[in-house]
């Protein structure tokens, strides 16, 4: 029985997990902002829902592993989803200001490093280091990430916000 739930909780974090990977590109690329918008916030809203189911699975299956790494790696996702989704509630409720929309799009980002993160060090092929540098899927995405979401913070999002 406690197998049967653990293989359904696994596959239920891979499915969300593959939803929350491709929603997430398709939730980046999409316009924010103008007609075209409300594809961003609906793509968004399924996006954390994917992510979050995914983020509070790992943690009882990261815990059942033994892995310290992934057992927090699935508490930070949670925990960013949860506020990101909070900054941008705070945002459109006219309550806070620009800083509101900078941090959900950091927390949000942050989520999807997390979860890549999490995806490089477990899948078989790839966490042995046979195909790349094993340093590679720990810190790649966290590189990658976080100057991206700095180029979009400081270059990309100033320029929407005048367009808007």
């Amino acid at each position: 029985m406690a197998a049967d739930i653990h293989q359904i909780a696994r596959w239920l974090h891979i499915a969300s997990g593959t939803g929350g990977f491709v929603l997430g590109f398709l939730v980046a690329c999409a316009p924010k902002f103008g007609p075209l918008g409300r594809f961003h916030r609906y793509l968004g809203r399924l996006y954390a829902i994917c992510m979050l189911l995914m983020a509070i699975l790992s943690i009882p299956l990261a815990y059942r592993l033994g892995s310290e790494i992934l057992l927090i790696i699935g508490v930070l996702t949670t925990l960013a989803i949860l506020f990101g989704w909070q900054a941008i509630r705070t945002f459109k409720s006219g309550k806070a200001s620009l800083r509101s929309l900078r941090r959900h799009i950091i927390l949000m980002g942050a989520s999807y490093i997390a979860a890549w993160t999490a995806f490089l060090l477990t899948n078989p092929v790839l966490a042995t280091g046979q195909w790349f540098d094993p340093h590679l899927h720990r810190y790649g995405p966290t590189v990658v990430g976080t100057l991206l979401i700095s180029w979009y913070i400081r270059i990309r999002l100033p320029k929407l916000l005048q367009q808007k």
